[in-house]
């Protein structure tokens, strides 16, 4: 199944630059291109499964853009305060986040820290969707 975007919000490379630079990592250059091209995007295909449960649900990438509901600003704000080490990039139907954690691609139970592991790169992440 090809893996389209609904409500992809426009950004620039600079707000990407603005969030590295806050936080002090440097994205790889293929999630640049996603944010790029599908920023704020809900995926056509949108189910996967972590090493804990199956059918979890991507709901959309986190936006780039201040003044869009959830926000990567925002998630980086909740996320400091829980868990530094995370990344976020996602975020599931329960406000849970789809997250960088020392390299691989994770998700973060937000009510209970628990993270479980989905795959080892966001590519993977997303060709494993169904």
């Amino acid at each position: 199944m090809v893996l389209t975007w609904k409500y992809v919000k426009t950004t620039t490379v600079e707000k990407i630059r603005d969030v590295e630079s806050k936080v002090g990592i440097v994205l790889p250059e293929d999630v640049k291109q996603i944010i790029l091209k599908y920023n704020n995007g809900r995926p056509s295909v949108d189910t996967f499964d972590t090493a804990m449960t199956k059918g979890r649900q991507f709901k959309k990438l986190l936006s780039y853009n201040r003044e869009d509901k959830e926000n990567i600003y925002t998630a980086l704000d909740v996320l400091s305060k829980e868990n530094k080490e995370l990344f976020p990039i996602g975020v599931d139907p329960s406000g849970n986040y789809i997250c960088f954690y020392k390299n691989n691609i994770v998700l973060y139970l937000h009510e209970t820290g628990v993270i479980e592991s989905i795959e080892s790169s966001f590519e993977n992440f997303l060709n494993a969707l169904y």
